[in-house]
């Protein structure tokens, strides 16, 4: 673990991630950067919110083949995917609320122009990806390590954890629901549904009905304060009294303190996380909220751009 550098959700910012590993050591190697010691490890969400996405792409695609990082998808990448997936019978797309997905996607679409055989390329490779990467000393997932979807894609792949195109296709004509619910897991995480809207007016949620939640923590006898996946006072102040419905437990993964570090992205964290355990480890420190990308690694602590 200790010679890698986990870096957190890049969102289109490819100048802060130059930035930061120049900062980090890290030396432009043709395309891909490269370090004496150290090897980067990208937890997904390279696209999206930010205006350098194709760039993002271009170097982690570039490190990786390289051999100087390693990456898994990120649930932006598992969108991209999806919204350029057809059905080679009718060579319809098969996601059903493709248009809705229009916006989020929208610069990085206009990056990629009128690059099609670029484009073609760059989804191939995303494909290859493994969407979770188990190390002897770590686990790297974007938003959720959980075993048993976990051992469903090892099943589907094989034990590469790369979702190649047939496992797509499936997926987006939706004939493998087990997987598709599997690839959501560890790419989305896991949220509870509750009415948000009420109890948290004005938050900024991730989603109004389905909050985020710490889903590694035990659940029994704590409050939805302790649960859910909020680092704003403000509004967890206002939950304190609230007791999570046991009917919620089943959604918890316990990850347990003996376990393998687990390294996320995904949860747009600033500040530190109360209570957090110490073999679990978020890189992604909210780029798009602060326009500081920030990365980690056992010996130099925190880097940012």
């Amino acid at each position: 673990m200790t010679n890698y550098l986990f870096i957190g959700d890049l969102h289109g910012h490819a100048s802060e991630l130059k930035k930061l590993l120049g900062n980090a050591g890290f030396l432009p190697f043709g395309e891909s950067f490269r370090h004496p010691n150290l090897k980067a490890a990208f937890v997904g969400d390279f696209i999206n919110r930010g205006f350098e996405n194709l760039a993002c792409l271009r170097i982690v695609r570039a490190m990786v083949e390289s051999g100087d990082a390693i990456a898994v998808p990120g649930n932006h990448e598992v969108i991209f995917l999806n919204y350029h997936q057809k059905d080679p019978r009718t060579k319809q797309y098969t996601m059903p609320n493709r248009n809705g997905w229009n916006k989020l996607l929208q610069n990085t679409m206009q990056e990629f122009g009128n690059r099609l055989e670029e484009l073609d390329e760059m989804l191939q490779w995303l494909r290859s990806l493994p969407v979770v990467v188990e190390e002897r000393d770590f686990n790297l997932v974007h938003a959720c390590y959980d075993p048993d979807s976990i051992e469903l894609i090892r099943e589907r792949t094989n034990g590469t954890f790369s979702l190649g195109e047939k496992h797509w296709l499936r997926m987006g004509l939706g004939e493998d629901p087990a997987l598709t619910e599997a690839l959501h897991v560890l790419t989305f995480g896991i949220s509870i549904y509750l009415d948000t809207a009420q109890l948290f007016p004005g938050a900024n949620l991730s989603s109004q009905h389905a909050p985020r939640i710490r889903y590694w923590e035990d659940p029994v006898e704590k409050s939805l304060q302790e649960t859910l996946f909020l680092d704003d006072d403000k509004h967890l102040a206002g939950i304190g009294f609230l007791s999570l419905p046991e009917s919620f437990y089943s959604a918890f993964r316990t990850y347990q303190e003996y376990e393998t570090p687990l390294v996320h992205g995904h949860y747009c964290v600033q500040g530190e996380l109360k209570n957090l355990p110490q073999n679990i480890i978020i890189a992604d420190r909210a780029v798009i909220k602060t326009g500081i990308l920030k990365a980690w690694n056992p010996e130099l602590g925190w880097v940012q751009s």
